[in-house]
C-alpha cells in the first residue's frame, strides 16, 4: 500500500505542477481527484486489514462488513466528485479558457498520468478479483475513470493549444457524467 500511495503521490505532484504551469484548471482538478484516490487507497487498506480480524467479544460475527462500509464510502465519494465535476463543467461553459504557452508541460503530465492510472486500474482489478474484494474493485473502477478523465484533460489541453477551448468543456461534461454514473452504480 505504501508503494501505491507513494506512486499516486508522484502522479498528484506531476498533475499539480502541470496544472500550475499551464494554468489549466482541468489538470488541477485532476490532481485533486488523484489526491482523493490516494486517500481511498489508504481507506481500502485499513478496511481490508480490519475485515480480516477474527470475531471477538465486541463483534461476535467478525469484522467482514467493514469492507462493505468502506466500499459505500468510496462509491459515495465518487458520486459526489462526479456531481462537483458536472457543476464545474457547466459553470465553465460560459468562461474562456486560458492556457499558457507551457501547454507541453501539461500535455506531458497528462500522458504520464494516463499510463500510471491505467496500470493501477489493471493491477487493482486483478487483485480485487483474486482476493474477492468489493472495495478494491470499486477503487479499480475509479482508476479506470481517472484514466478516461485524464484523456479528456489531454484532449482539452491539445485543443486549447490549437485555439478550440470549447472541446475541453464538452469533454469535461461528458466525463463528469461518466464519473457520476459510475459512483451511483457502485452505491447500488
Amino acid at each position: 500500500v505504501l508503494a501505491r500511495v507513494s506512486g499516486v503521490t508522484g502522479i498528484v505532484l506531476i498533475k499539480a505542477f502541470g496544472g500550475y504551469v499551464t494554468n489549466a484548471v482541468s489538470l488541477l482538478g485532476d490532481a485533486a481527484s488523484s489526491f482523493a484516490d490516494m486517500i481511498t487507497m489508504i481507506a481500502i487498506y485499513i478496511g481490508l486489514t480490519l475485515s480480516l480480524r477474527p470475531p471477538d467479544k465486541r463483534f461476535r460475527y467478525g469484522y467482514h462488513r467493514i469492507e462493505t462500509f468502506i466500499s459505500l464510502l468510496i462509491a459515495s465519494t465518487t458520486t459526489y466528485l462526479g456531481y462537483r465535476l458536472i457543476r464545474e463543467s457547466i459553470d465553465r461553459l460560459s468562461e474562456p479558457n486560458v492556457v499558457t504557452k507551457m501547454a507541453a508541460v501539461g500535455i506531458a503530465a497528462a500522458v504520464i498520468s494516463i499510463g500510471a492510472s491505467f496500470f493501477t486500474f489493471l493491477y487493482q482489478r486483478k487483485t480485487a478479483l483474486k482476493i474477492n474484494s468489493q472495495a478494491l474493485l470499486v477503487s479499480s473502477k475509479d482508476k479506470r475513470n481517472d484514466t478516461f478523465v485524464t484523456m479528456g484533460v489531454l484532449i482539452g489541453l491539445v485543443t486549447n493549444t490549437f485555439g478550440v477551448p470549447v472541446v475541453e468543456k464538452i469533454v469535461g461534461l461528458v466525463l463528469a457524467t461518466t464519473v457520476l454514473l459510475t459512483g451511483l452504480n457502485s452505491v447500488k
